[in-house]
């Protein structure tokens, strides 16, 4: 998940999704103010994370001296460590760990995690989103980025799974409790990649799905099958729909969904209302 901070702690909306409240005493304690981080880059495994392996970490760019954070938590008693001549820092019991990437940009987070990243940056990892269908997802963002930017790929082996795969969908989809955009998921079905972005406007929400199908086969199925639901769900009387239903007919209307090979791209306006529900 990509934030961009300085955007989403301005709007007291947007900023219930990521839980800029919790950020805070995070990055207290490393010494970095809220309002000198500029973007924000959270990541995970869902996969090692169920099998209580804890693998996540954050990448902070902002306006501060990375190198000169990380001397100042020598100096109140953080432990300085190496990796592969890198240095790495951490509090005595603590899992967590935090190194520097660049002149202005931290990395912290569980220990593989954070050797990872500095295993990028010495060029002896490639990144993770540096794969042919992670770089198709990741095409279909606007230029114009928007403050919050999510994707989650789902491996092939959870996929050759079925259930098993959609669970860890519907696990990642907690990030974000939209009912519109859980309803519409469910009808899309497992996803090989699911990309979204989130922006504010006025009293809605524009939402940008971009799902990577294990097909094209299967991209112009759902297509077909969420235009045909478009269309059935407008003819349904609002007086026959509970208000759960016509609060996601709102988004339903304002749903466009085009398709591109395998991959399947949904437009919508989540009501102001309904992103609040949380």
């Amino acid at each position: 998940m990509s934030i961009d901070l300085p955007v989403v702690s301005r709007d007291s909306d947007l900023s219930r999704i990521v839980d800029i409240d919790e950020l805070t005493p995070l990055l207290n304690e490393i010494h970095v103010k809220p309002d000198s981080v500029t973007q924000l880059v959270a990541f995970g495994d869902i996969q090692l994370q169920s099998r209580g392996e804890g693998y996540y970490g954050a990448i902070l760019q902002g306006n501060y001296n990375a190198k000169r954070k990380l001397q100042e938590l020598e100096e109140t008693g953080w432990k300085k460590g190496k990796h592969a001549g890198e240095g790495l820092y951490h509090q005595q019991g603590s899992t967590e760990y935090i190194a520097g990437l660049s002149k202005n940009t931290l990395c912290l987070g569980t220990l593989d995690a954070v050797k990872d990243l500095l295993d990028v940056k010495r060029g002896k990892k490639k990144p993770a989103s540096n794969t042919p269908t992670c770089n198709k997802l990741l095409s279909c963002f606007s230029e114009n980025r928007a403050p919050v930017e999510i994707y989650m790929m789902v491996p092939q082996d959870v996929l050759d799974m079925g259930y098993a795969g959609m669970t860890m969908l519907d696990a990642g989809l907690k990030l974000i409790s939209l009912g519109s955009i859980r309803a519409i998921m469910g009808k899309i079905g497992l996803v090989h990649g699911l990309g979204m972005t989130i922006s504010h406007s006025g009293e809605g929400f524009p939402v940008e799905l971009s799902c990577l199908m294990q097909n094209e086969g299967a991209a112009s199925l759902i297509s077909g099958s969420l235009n045909l639901l478009k269309g059935i769900a407008s003819m349904v009387p609002p007086s026959q729909m509970s208000p759960q239903e016509r609060q996601n007919m709102e988004a339903f209307n304002s749903m466009r969904v085009t398709r591109r090979e395998n991959m399947l791209m949904v437009s919508m306006i989540i009501p102001r209302r309904e992103f609040l529900i949380r």
